[in-house]
């Protein structure tokens, strides 16, 4: 087991662009000849590619017989879901060219450098950084941007004073590139699962609240469950979170949820709602209070979040209820580990939920003052792409953060 920060891309796309077109096209034809007149290859070609094919995914992915070529079962998952993920691509083109015809070469020729370079670029604004993070010269990503938008038809970017910039159309290419990415990832993981094998890579967004114990729990189910999987935790705000579950550099998010205007690009599933409460070192004047007025808590010294949470939110909402100000934010804080050190140095107090701060208060370091602040309850549960498929990793993860919560 694995765990990994930052984003990256398996082996799976280190294998040609070309010979997964090959698979698709023999499982449309049902023979390596009929892909070949498909794809204006030789026969020969069509067998060689999908031979290397299967040689690097290490399955065979068709039963061959005097009738022609059938997938395996392991080889329709493939092909089936490396299908969907070209699909993204094309569709985003198409969508993107409001009309124009795109060039007739796109979906034959585009490959994973043109696909890496868009993405890198829109990650790093300018050509040689671009390069730097493919581990490539300068002059090859410049050839690939050049290709890109050639096979398309789009302008994909236009130079800046400080750079390149993506235009809208290159932002959403590069999204979806990204997307088709990640769906040939999970074509291989699906495919590795059919025979039995669990060695995906599961792609979380962790807000505060499920940093401390929810997540942690669900990881270690998976870790016992399935000791070969990797997972890749990423921390951040909301709005960078949800970025990155667009953008495909995350699948899920677990934490509080948002209420969600647009609907459009995720889907969120709520599991349980949890209040905040009080939380000051075990030493606090108010240890041990268990009830505290609106108007005692208004004069105590805080550490608050950041104005656009929605436990600052609510905080604040808590004291309006009671024709309060609220008070003024001495520290503001989003970090938990910082919060646990002032707690415990000074008589600063902090609305939190009581699972984020478990140990300390079993510990005894931390308390509870008085009851949980009315009307504060935050929606808790996990967001994902609409439309994700998901793996059976990735559904047996949701079924331990069920369990966890």
């Amino acid at each position: 087991m694995a765990l990994a920060i930052g984003f990256c891309y398996s082996c799976l796309i280190m294998i040609k662009f070309r010979r997964i077109r090959v698979a698709l096209a023999i499982r449309q034809t049902g023979s390596a000849a009929g892909a070949a007149e498909r794809l204006h290859l030789s026969q020969p070609s069509v067998t060689e590619a999908i031979g290397r094919l299967e040689a690097e995914l290490d399955t065979p992915l068709f039963e061959r017989s005097s009738k022609g070529m059938r997938p395996t079962p392991e080889g329709e998952v493939f092909c089936a879901r490396s299908a969907e993920a070209f699909e993204i691509l094309t569709e985003t083109a198409g969508q993107c060219a409001k009309g124009t015809q795109l060039s007739p070469v796109w979906p034959r020729q585009v490959n994973e450098l043109h696909l890496r370079t868009v993405i890198a670029l829109s990650r790093t604004g300018r050509f040689n950084l671009a390069a730097q993070s493919l581990n490539m010269a300068a002059a090859a990503v410049h050839r690939a941007a050049r290709e890109m938008e050639t096979l398309s038809g789009l302008s994909l970017w236009r130079r800046t004073p400080y750079g390149v910039a993506l235009t809208p159309v290159g932002e959403a290419v590069s999204r979806a590139s990204a997307l088709t990415l990640r769906g040939l990832e999970l074509a291989r993981e699906a495919m590795m699962e059919k025979k039995g094998v669990f060695d995906g890579q599961l792609r979380i967004g962790v807000l505060p609240l499920a940093r401390a114990i929810w997540a942690p729990t669900a990881i270690a189910d998976i870790i016992s469950a399935y000791p070969s999987a990797r997972i890749k935790v990423t921390d951040g705000s909301y709005a960078e979170l949800r970025h990155g579950l667009i953008d495909g550099e995350v699948d899920m998010v677990i934490g509080a949820l948002r209420p969600e205007k647009d609907t459009t690009d995720i889907v969120q599933y709520p599991l349980f709602s949890d209040p905040l409460s009080i939380i000051a070192r075990s030493g606090h004047p108010l240890a041990g209070r268990r009830t505290v007025t609106p108007e005692l808590l208004r004069t105590l010294t805080w550490a608050l979040p950041r104005p656009d949470t929605p436990a600052r939110q609510m905080f604040d909402a808590f004291f309006a209820r009671h024709n309060l100000s609220a008070p003024r934010e001495t520290v503001e804080c989003g970090s938990l580990a910082a919060l646990r050190g002032l707690l415990s140095l000074t008589d600063i107090v902090t609305p939190l939920s009581p699972r984020q701060v478990s140990f300390e208060l079993e510990a005894g370091s931390l308390v509870v003052i008085g009851a949980p602040l009315d009307g504060t309850e935050r929606t808790i549960g996990m967001a994902e792409r609409k439309h994700f498929r998901p793996t059976q990793l990735y559904n047996a993860f949701k079924a331990a953060l069920v369990r966890a919560a």
